[in-house]
């Protein structure tokens, strides 16, 4: 079957065990044309997706947003992002259960835009992890019970400007990986299934930075039984490491961008079964993305959804190619966007908001570095052919 994963765990634990499934999904914040389509009737958005996600036993979204009218915007790179209160309706819908709330724009508004979110997620029935009032609320570890199964939910991400300003305040949890290993082991004493859904790494890349490899395969040496991420807006591939499934990017779901850009209108979501105690098998369920909402991927474009997505997964075992993507995609920014002026700017402070991202998020980081070390031995631009290309096409410019 297309989209079909077995684990190790495989058909015997779906025989052998109580069988329950799970669907985690993307990132959502009704934006454009969205905000009006969600609003108008939440059912008719979802479309042919909505049976499958009513199906699951639990079902988990990326809300990346502010339900809040409170707060102001703050400094930061990026635009600020909020919906209306009302919006809520398109999680009640589903109905999803769980809003993970570690990213980059759930505290554009602030610490008050933050907590009065949390507060309208709660009251709309969805629990939350990722972020909160406190360092305890922030990282804490959600647990849900599935039947006689127990789940263990860790979320975390890069967050840039939307981790805690300071000691004590409200915001993200962020990709931290020596509190994460403490967690993860914390979880391993508590629950059955330890999932780490993350938001992080490289908008529109086609595959992962090395820095994020590293980091999810570590996640699952400390004991993470599915990692599952998000935040680059394009699809990426899927690695099994250790016989465990490692999800780098989904894609968008519920995230309109005017781009033009195909990668940024197919997400996936994917379907996690399982079986006791084990994950038994994954499925990934692909989408496209249009202005009145989200609808199955059928025919051609289904088939050549996953003959992508297997490419890109196949190019995850070779750290030669991954290495090879990632200094294509630096070159690719060093000749057209990262530029000293841009990154060195503090003129005013939002402009020095924008700079200081560049330094304190990996993800932004890590790109400059490998710019700078490419320039340093005169690598820049001898990135290879094949690799340039896939670069382009992610970035909406070879299609």
């Amino acid at each position: 079957m297309e989209g079909l994963i077995k684990t190790s765990a495989g058909e015997q634990a779906l025989e052998e065990g109580e069988s329950k499934r799970i669907i985690v999904t993307a990132d959502w914040a009704c934006r454009g044309p969205h905000l009006e389509a969600m609003q108008k009737d939440p059912i008719a958005f979802y479309g042919d997706l909505l049976p499958r996600l009513q199906a699951a036993d639990l079902a988990i979204v990326n809300v990346e947003t502010t339900l809040s009218e409170k707060g102001a915007p703050i400094l930061k790179a990026g635009p600020n992002i909020s919906c209306p209160e009302e919006c809520v309706a398109g999680l009640q819908a589903v109905p999803f259960q769980v809003a993970c709330l570690a990213n980059n724009h759930i505290r554009d508004f602030g610490g008050e835009g933050l907590v009065e979110t949390i507060e309208i997620l709660k009251a709309a029935g969805l629990a939350t992890c990722g972020a909160g009032a406190t360092p305890e609320e922030i990282t804490a570890l959600l647990i849900w019970e599935l039947g006689e199964i127990k789940l263990g939910i860790l979320n975390v991400a890069e967050g840039e400007a939307c981790l805690p300003p300071q000691e004590g305040e409200p915001g993200v949890a962020g990709l931290d990986l020596v509190r994460i290993e403490k967690q993860l082991a914390e979880l391993k004493q508590k629950v059955d299934l330890s999932l780490v859904i993350v938001h992080a790494g490289r908008e529109h890349a086609p595959s992962p930075p090395p820095y994020i490899q590293t980091a999810y395969r570590q996640m699952v040496r400390a004991g993470a039984d599915l990692v599952v991420a998000h935040h680059p807006h394009v699809p990426q591939g899927i690695e099994i490491y250790r016989g465990v499934p490692i999800v780098y990017s989904m894609g968008n779901f519920v995230f309109w961008q005017e781009q033009a850009n195909p990668y940024q209108h197919k997400g996936f979501f994917v379907e996690l079964e399982l079986a006791g105690s084990r994950l038994a098998e994954i499925k990934v369920v692909p989408y496209g993305i249009y202005p009145e909402g989200v609808s199955l991927l059928e025919g051609p474009e289904k088939k050549r959804f996953f003959a992508e997505l297997k490419m890109l997964s196949q190019l995850l075992y070779d750290p030669e190619k991954t290495e090879e993507l990632w200094n294509a995609f630096a070159d690719h920014h060093y000749d057209t966007r990262l530029k000293p002026e841009l990154v060195l700017d503090f003129s005013t402070p939002q402009a020095a908001a924008r700079s200081k991202n560049f330094f304190i998020t990996p993800a932004h980081r890590e790109l400059m570095i490998t710019m700078m070390e490419r320039i340093h031995y005169r690598q820049i631009g001898t990135s290879e052919s094949w690799a340039q290309e896939l670069v382009r096409k992610w970035l909406g410019k070879g299609c």
